[in-house]
């Protein structure tokens, strides 16, 4: 993978990141206000949230429109290869050594770019 295009992608990430922060803010606030009493019960719900408003944004944005906001404001486009599963690349995604996984493929691709049949290409 080019080192612009990786870029382009970690910048994009970061833009999809304050977008679902601002998702997931107004949850932080009404969970936290009904569970105040039971800080176990809070954690564990808003683990649950987050993770639902995490992959349902991803897969939405991926599936349906093959670009997220952060990706669309970068000029990246998701492409598929053959029979794509937009599930497994959202699973993969989050797994903790997929951030590094580029570094040990010979092509510099993520973990659940390979295991879904995708590629992030740039729109010109």
């Amino acid at each position: 993978m080019e080192t612009h295009l990786l870029i382009k992608r970690s910048i994009a990430y970061m833009i999809d990141s304050m977008v679902l922060l601002i998702l997931i803010i107004p949850f932080f606030m009404i969970i936290s206000y009904f569970t105040k009493s039971n800080p176990v019960l809070f954690m564990f719900l808003m683990t649950i949230l987050v993770l639902i408003i995490l992959m349902g944004y991803f897969y939405f944005f991926e599936k349906n429109l093959k670009t997220t906001p952060g990706k669309k404001i970068m000029g990246l486009k998701i492409i598929e290869l053959k029979n794509a599963n937009y599930l497994t690349r959202n699973i993969y995604k989050f797994s903790p050594l997929n951030f590094i996984s580029f570094l040990l493929n010979a092509n510099g691709e993520f973990t659940h770019d390979l295991k879904a049949h995708t590629k992030v290409i740039e729109v010109k």
